[in-house]
Order: structure tokens, then C-alpha cells, then sequence
């Protein structure tokens, strides 16, 4: 993997499932990391290459990529332990799943924190880009999944 360093991942006894097919109509890539915060710029190194090669628009996919960011924040913030992203790019979209395993039981909030400054805004902006926004609670922990549909 040339835009994931791979010793990165090695010393993290990382895991990466992922197949970059020539066109999709369906195709998908995932990733499992620690929940850390050092983490989140690994994510998005990961999604930005599947996001081109997927023949995202440029603003498709900085949105998408905005999305994977606060989706891993709130992993990151949440979780306790590792959190795994899943791509899929279909025919009519993306579909952006990120799951904190082990995360605290309160649920993720689309309201404000005590401090607006730093916090409670990642859902809100997740909400604004993506078309369907799910929550759900896994024997694993917290699944967030947003889906995204392109016009082409």
C-alpha cells in the first residue's frame, strides 16, 4: 500500500481489507486502528485515494473526506480501544461506516456541548453532507453510518 505506511500499520498490528478495483459498480475498502486521535490523519490518507480512484468530483470528495474526519473524531472521542472505518462505493454513492468498538454507552449527540468552541458540531456537519445518517448500537459498540448519493 503505497498511501498507507505499511509500518505504520505493522506496528500497530493493524489489519486493512481493502480492493482497488479498475471501476466500481460496488467496491469497498476498510480499515481497523487504535481509537487515538494521532489515528485520524491515517484515516483520511487512507479514504482520500478511494475517493479518487472511485471518480469522486473534487467536491464530492472533500465532503466525503469531512465526513470521515468528524465520523473518526467521534471514534476517537467516544471509543476505547480500536475503531474501524468501511468504504463502499456503489452506483449511486458512498457509504461511510465508522464503528468506536468498545465505546462508552452514552449515545454520540448532534447538539451543542457545554463548550460549542470544540465540540458537538461533527454530527450536525455530518447531517448537512451526507443523505441518510445512521446511529446504532453493535454488540461490537457505536456504528455510524452515513450514506452520500452522487448524480453520476
Amino acid at each position: 500500500m503505497d498511501f498507507l505506511d505499511s509500518a505504520l500499520m505493522d506496528s500497530y498490528g493493524l489489519a486493512c481489507t481493502a480492493e482497488m478495483p479498475e471501476r466500481w459498480p460496488t467496491s469497498s475498502a476498510g480499515l481497523c486502528l487504535p481509537a487515538r486521535a494521532a489515528m485520524a490523519r491515517h484515516v483520511r490518507r487512507f479514504a482520500a485515494p478511494w475517493f479518487a480512484r472511485w471518480d469522486l468530483t473534487s467536491d464530492e470528495q472533500d465532503s466525503a473526506l469531512i465526513v470521515v474526519a468528524e465520523l473518526t473524531a467521534n471514534a476517537v472521542l467516544h471509543g476505547r480501544g480500536d475503531m474501524s472505518i468501511f468504504l463502499v462505493r456503489n452506483h449511486d454513492g458512498l457509504i461511510i461506516q465508522v464503528t468506536d468498538h468498545h465505546a462508552h454507552a452514552d449515545a454520540p449527540h448532534s447538539e451543542p456541548a457545554p463548550c460549542p468552541d470544540e465540540h458537538g458540531r461533527g454530527l450536525i456537519m455530518v447531517q448537512s453532507l451526507a443523505d441518510d445518517l445512521q446511529i446504532n448500537v453493535t454488540a461490537d459498540g457505536w456504528c455510524v453510518r452515513a450514506r452520500m448519493n452522487f448524480d453520476h
